[in-house]
């Protein structure tokens, strides 16, 4: 295992800024087509796209109104440009319950750690799979979904408009509508946020997602390497002679990387078969309900992998070789003056069509 104490300065420098609850301005008047709000949402996520210096932290929440969020996703699904990049590099999730936008910015480590956790997982699924009987069956249909963003309907309005989510990593049953299984990385700013979070996984699936699990790595002050495991699930509890479902969270923030940058002794991720799918998919597995464990050695591994990744070596062209221009295709040679041309006549086409049409 690689020595975290010798991860550079430089990586230190570059730090999350604390979270908050972002200020953009008033409620908008009635009369803007636009709002102020809206046009500053698109403001940062357009800055963003163009690599500008802004300060942004890592979780951004911002209160928006269901009314104001369904114009923010119109005003994006209309710009196709922000609305590809947005999807290929930010995360966004929107709780109708609570009225709140919270951006994610995810960087190297996020993706960096889902994909090496991706492995240890699918490695043992893969294992129960080449075995036999339900479980290995249950274990081939196990899919994983990486950052697939998640709509969960409000459990108190089943049927209106869905929330938004967008998981650091998942994992899905064929069968099933929503994945069983979700893994959520945070850093010490973000806890209460990441506990907001996994209830509305697990009460707007109705129980489907089974287990949400958190990584919180506590970047700076004196504990620069603690990281520490939760994993949040539902239970059934008798409270005044009724049922309540409620969420239950074991392990609770847990040391599994003390500040030294060192493994604990804590048993690490533990996951059962039955938690990556819904209860109506797993009723067979009786008796058959495998683990999938992930030591603390082994996450303080993918981390430390994830924390040193950035490397100095890189190739070069050898002295004297001529690089050779990439040729323009011939659609790429169009000139601008003819685009205009085009558009011109694809206006007169169409008002030609609606004075032919006796429907217009």
């Amino acid at each position: 295992m690689a020595v975290l104490q010798d991860i550079p300065n430089s990586f230190k420098q570059v730090a999350p800024i604390p979270t908050s609850i972002h200020a953009l301005s008033t409620l908008p008047r009635p009369d803007q087509k636009t709002s102020t709000k809206i046009q500053e949402i698109l403001s940062l996520f357009n800055d963003i796209k163009a690599g500008k210096n802004i300060k942004i932290a890592l979780w951004e929440e911002i209160q928006l109104s269901p009314a104001e969020y369904d114009q923010l996703e119109s005003e994006i699904h209309q710009d196709k440009l922000l609305e590809g990049y947005i999807q290929d590099k930010l995360r966004y999730d929107y709780n109708r319950e609570t009225s709140r936008l919270v951006i994610r910015m995810p960087t190297a480590i996020h993706e960096c750690i889902g994909r090496r956790i991706d492995r240890f997982i699918d490695s043992r699924l893969e294992e129960i799979g080449r075995g036999s009987g339900m479980a290995s069956e249950f274990a081939q249909k196990i899919l994983v979904m990486g950052s697939t963003t998640i709509h969960l309907p409000t459990y108190y309005d089943p049927y209106g408009k869905p929330s938004k989510h967008d998981p650091d990593a998942s994992y899905k049953h064929a069968d099933a509508e929503y994945p069983g299984v979700i893994i959520e990385v945070a850093y010490s700013q973000t806890p209460k946020n990441l506990d907001r979070l996994a209830h509305s996984y697990l009460l707007n699936s109705g129980t489907s997602v089974r287990a949400v699990v958190g990584i919180n790595i506590q970047y700076g002050g004196d504990c620069w390497y603690k990281a520490t495991l939760s994993i949040w699930r539902t239970r059934i509890v008798r409270i005044d002679a009724e049922d309540e479902l409620t969420v239950i969270k074991e392990p609770a923030d847990e040391e599994f990387r003390d500040a030294q940058g060192n493994p604990t002794d804590h048993d690490g991720l533990l996951l059962h078969l039955k938690d990556f799918a819904c209860e109506e998919l797993t009723q067979d597995l009786a008796g058959q309900d495998h683990k999938i464990k992930i030591s603390a050695q082994q996450l303080c591994e993918v981390l430390c992998a994830a924390e040193t990744t950035s490397g100095s070596v890189k190739s070069s062209i050898p002295l004297g070789v001529r690089v050779r221009e990439r040729q323009s295709t011939p659609e790429e040679e169009i000139r601008s003056s003819d685009e205009r041309k085009y558009r011109k006549d694809e206006k007169r086409a169409a008002r030609r069509a609606r004075k032919d049409d006796p429907n217009y």
